[in-house]
């Protein structure tokens, strides 16, 4: 049974199910929910490979990816208990350790950030500095 305090963030996941060994689940599989604070499957590349090539199932683990609006209900998704899981943003992950919540949160997917800026061609917008004062709008709730 999973402590409602304690849960940890998304790329524990992985490493976890390479720790218990091919086949030590021949029976069933155990139902494991996952939250993501967007619908976007980029930022957890690493568990939709894992689930498309797979590797939970190998585990013994059946993994469903629920996308919720943004890290802070990620973040009460898990300490609620409705999910193992999760994928919060550092800064909402760091609010949350502050106010007591015992979580881990490993935080090493990417050497640099996965954001950039796309245009097309002849856009009056060519880099991130001729975005400066001009009004801007995030994926999530928090834009984690």
């Amino acid at each position: 049974m999973m402590n409602r305090r304690t849960f940890t963030s998304l790329l524990s996941a992985v490493p976890v199910a390479g720790l218990l060994g091919k086949g030590a689940f021949a029976q069933s599989l155990r139902e494991i929910t996952f939250v993501q604070p967007s619908p976007s499957a980029i930022n957890s590349f690493p568990v939709f490979v894992a689930i498309g090539e797979g590797y939970f199932e190998d585990e013994g683990l059946n993994v469903t990816v629920e996308a919720i609006n943004g890290s802070g209900a990620v973040l009460q998704a898990l300490s609620a208990g409705q999910a193992h899981f999760g994928r919060p943003g550092p800064g909402p992950m760091i609010a949350a350790r502050s106010r007591g919540v015992n979580a881990v949160h490993i935080y090493n997917v990417a050497a640099r950030s996965n954001f950039g800026i796309a245009v097309q061609e002849g856009s009056d917008y060519q880099s991130i500095e001729d975005l400066r004062g001009k009004v801007i709008g995030t994926g999530t709730a928090d834009g984690a």
